[in-house]
């Protein structure tokens, strides 16, 4: 994967990437609920997508300062400021943010 964000400390953080078939680059990110769309979104979009990037963390929201008073157990601020760095680098065809 990109460099962008160092291996995270915490469990349940996740930045990985998928090869496909297609010709887009699609960039997934949220939380625990982008974590539940991304087989769907795996399958709904295959044939479409060159290459899926996906970065997620449970509890942890896409918009940064919106986590800043969270606790530190979560880990927020292993992956916080990330995702302009991730748009930045990745420069994805289709952006998918998922989170509740």
């Amino acid at each position: 994967m990109l460099s962008v964000a160092p291996k995270p400390q915490k469990d349940n953080a996740f930045f990985c990437s998928y090869d496909g078939t297609g010709s887009y680059t699609m960039f997934l990110t949220g939380n625990e609920m982008a974590q539940k769309v991304l087989a769907g979104i795996k399958q709904i979009f295959s044939g479409t997508y060159k290459k899926l990037y996906f970065a997620a963390r449970p509890v942890c929201l896409t918009y940064e300062n919106f986590t800043q008073s969270y606790a530190p157990y979560w880990g927020c601020t292993e992956i916080q400021n990330k995702t302009a760095e991730f748009l930045a680098k990745i420069k994805p065809d289709i952006l998918i943010i998922s989170q509740k």
